[in-house]
């Protein structure tokens, strides 16, 4: 143990000081609040004989969730099978389920739970009836994949809103093509002020509108 001062748990701090104790504490702290939790990639639940499910990818199965003041990164190899047990006649999760903690053994595996955890996050949702002897796929609702906003996102959703707002003034400009073209003459606002219409010029479908 080095002689630098810590970082202080309980006051204004930097993550990962130099020299700093408990650095896997302070790497685990970094994403907190920061990094959404979620399934990143693979960890799909599928059915399997009788009323058990296999939880594998072909893919390496990575995932992000929170234990207290940490952000940690689950994963798991390609093809690795894990194989649980579920009831009939209930609603149950399968979660991703760690214990972590500064000074103690970190802890991860897969569970099938009734509810999930604040230290897990939801791998499935399986409702099954009551007298099920098997699993079937539309009875397995997947957890949605979860994935970090890039710069690519902000960007199409910039050429989203400049591409509406395009178009709305080319739909405006035919609305006022056709008001001119018909006969009507298009009033700015400073222009509706002062403006008294004719009683007998105000359609009757008007007078019902407004008072409605």
């Amino acid at each position: 143990m080095n002689t630098y001062p810590q970082q202080p748990v309980n006051d204004l701090r930097i993550d990962t000081a130099w020299r700093e104790n408990f650095s896997g504490a302070s790497m685990n702290r970094k994403l907190h609040g920061l990094l959404s939790t979620g399934v990143y990639a693979g960890f799909k639940v599928k059915p399997k004989s009788g009323l058990a499910v296999e939880i594998s990818s072909t893919e390496e199965s990575i995932a992000v969730l929170e234990v207290g003041s940490y952000s940690l990164t689950a994963r798991m190899p390609a093809n690795v099978k894990k194989q649980l047990t579920l009831t009939a006649g209930k609603t149950q999760y399968v979660v991703l389920e760690a214990q972590y903690a500064m000074n103690q053994t970190s802890t991860v595996g897969i569970f099938v739970r009734d509810a999930v955890p604040a230290n897990g996050i939801m791998l499935a949702k399986v409702t099954l009836p009551t007298g099920a002897t098997s699993i079937s796929t539309s009875q397995i609702e997947q957890a949605l994949p979860s994935k970090p906003v890039t710069a690519a996102d902000y960007a199409e959703l910039a050429a989203y809103t400049i591409d509406n707002a395009r178009r709305t003034l080319e739909l405006q400009e035919e609305v006022n093509k056709l008001k001119n073209t018909s006969g009507f003459k298009t009033i700015t606002p400073s222009e509706r002020e002062g403006v008294n219409f004719p009683v007998d010029a105000i359609p009757h479908w008007a007078f019902y509108h407004r008072n409605c």
